[in-house]
């Protein structure tokens, strides 16, 4: 069995191959064909996911190619966790909106759909490629915006696609911590998009325990320190947990000016350290210092995952850097997956749309549990549970973004959203759910319009379809702040936005 990373020269795909050395026993992939535009990356982490493989004795081969056909060719599951346009067009994505004292993050707002924008053209030839050469292929998309993403792969191509993200899980495991639970002994109803999730019900030995968490928030926040970004004061307002992604909904103001407030951007702190580090990289293999390559390797992912949403939140102050946040128009000179939670994790187990935590990866499994233990490892596990699901037919409950199905009231059928489902051979099925509060299916119908809108416009190149997209944004306050922004996003992506005709040129 062929197993295909697209974009797999990105800093996230050693720990995934780790884990698919660890879990050959359920998953056996005889080969893992990796792919990425850039062959300066793919040949130095090529070369660490070379050695990874060798020092854990890999049972399958690994291949690298620049050419997307060539990997995909013959490929049971392909993997997609690419970024079209690199750090550079992050930080254009990022620093755009900014200039106008609007939110700039790569997933919310603006810079969510100038990613949307630049990426679904080019995973929409990567889709008639597989079409093409893997007609059966199972397609598992890690690429962000994740639901924007997989929803113009349904909408758009004959491709079966899967959409993962793995903070509804990593959430799943903070409640755990808080509670200090086993894992698989509690349960949590979730609902939303991706990035746009809550969390609105917790059963621990048959008692609901949503309240206790709320009322107790501040203790809740003491164990999983990224939550600090809701104040307790609105979280007993929702009478909800939210995915942390809902604090740049709920908070934009304060977010823009803690950003606004640092000397860089995310995007750019991402940028300066990935350059760092593959120069680093580089230096070290050039002397034939693997080990030297690896310890460099962790120490730079650990400080990502350290400085994970401290700027924005206010929390942290962002390092010093040679070009600062302007308020005036970005100068046209401007310049791997894209979630950057720490790979906390639980796994599986829903009935009626609730998910139940599994243990942790090194406990003895029973029968039928072997795919859950893997959502306990964050976006890699997430990915390989769906994939063992699938493969092995092992029926495994998983929150993932697949079609509504009328699963949550009000939206199409083929809206794509973030819920929990039945994984098994035949794919994913959402469970059933229910009534969901409607304060939150309010902000769910909003966005989900926007996403449609933006879909529509990546797959036609309509530049009155994508202003009217970014301007239906909760974020966007005016048409002519939509305009302007498209405008400079379309100058600034250059090549990447070409599709589009700015108005007025």
């Amino acid at each position: 069995m062929k197993l295909t990373i697209i974009g797999g020269a990105g800093v996230r795909t050693l720990g995934f191959v780790r884990k698919l050395i660890e879990q050959h026993a359920l998953l056996p992939i005889r080969v893992l064909h990796i792919q990425d535009i850039s062959q300066t990356r793919l040949a130095t982490i090529g070369s660490m996911i070379a050695e990874t493989a060798r020092r854990g004795n890999a049972p399958f081969e690994v291949e690298l190619t620049t050419d997307v056909a060539e990997a995909v060719r013959g490929a049971a599951f392909v993997y997609f966790a690419i970024r079209e346009g690199g750090d550079a067009g992050r930080v254009i994505d990022e620093r755009v909106p900014l200039c106008y004292g609007i939110l700039g993050q790569e997933t919310i707002g603006p810079g969510g759909f100038a990613m949307a924008l630049r990426t679904i053209p080019v995973l929409l030839r990567y889709a008639r490629i597989i079409e093409r050469e893997a007609p059966d292929a199972w397609v598992v998309n890690f690429t962000n915006p994740a639901s924007m993403i997989t929803e113009a792969l349904h909408r758009h191509s004959g491709i079966r696609a899967i959409g993962i993200c793995d903070a509804p899980s990593s959430l799943k495991l903070d409640i755990a911590r808080y509670l200090k639970a086993a894992p698989d002994d509690i349960a949590i109803r979730y609902f939303g998009l991706n990035h746009l999730g809550w969390i609105d019900a917790i059963r621990l030995d048959g008692r609901e325990r949503l309240d206790d968490l709320i009322d107790r928030y501040e203790a809740f926040v003491a164990a999983s320190p990224h939550m600090a970004c809701f104040s307790p004061e609105r979280i007993r307002a929702l009478r909800l947990i939210p995915n942390e992604y809902l604090y740049y909904y709920y908070s934009p103001e304060e977010a823009t000016r803690h950003i606004l407030g640092g000397t860089r951007t995310r995007g750019q702190q991402i940028e300066a350290l990935n350059r760092q580090l593959i120069d680093r990289l580089q230096e070290e293999l050039g002397k034939g210092r693997m080990d030297a390559a690896f310890e460099a390797f962790a120490a730079v992912m650990k400080e990502r995952q350290i400085s994970y949403m401290q700027l924005e939140s206010g929390q942290a102050a962002s390092a010093a850097a040679p070009d600062g946040i302007s308020a005036a128009r970005p100068d046209s000179a401007a310049a791997g997956g894209s979630n950057e939670r720490p790979d906390l994790s639980t796994g599986s187990g829903a009935n009626n749309g609730w998910n139940r935590a599994s243990g942790e990866s090194n406990v003895e499994a029973g029968p039928g549990m072997e795919a859950a233990i893997y959502e306990n490892e964050g976006y890699a596990g997430l990915a390989l549970a769906v994939i063992t699901a699938i493969h092995g037919d092992r029926p495994t409950e998983l929150i993932v973004n697949v079609p509504n199905r009328g699963t949550l009231a009000g939206l199409e059928d083929d809206d794509i959203v973030e819920v929990a489902c039945l994984v098994d051979r035949g794919g994913p099925r959402p469970l059933p759910l229910g009534p969901v509060p409607e304060p939150a299916m309010r902000l769910i119908r909003q966005v989900k319009h926007y996403e449609r809108l933006t879909v529509q416009a990546a797959a036609t190149g309509c530049y009155e379809t994508a202003l009217a997209a970014l301007a239906s944004h909760p974020l966007v306050p005016s048409d002519d702040l939509a305009e302007r922004m498209l405008n400079d996003y379309i100058r600034e992506h250059g090549d990447s936005l070409a599709y589009f005709t700015e108005r007025g040129s």
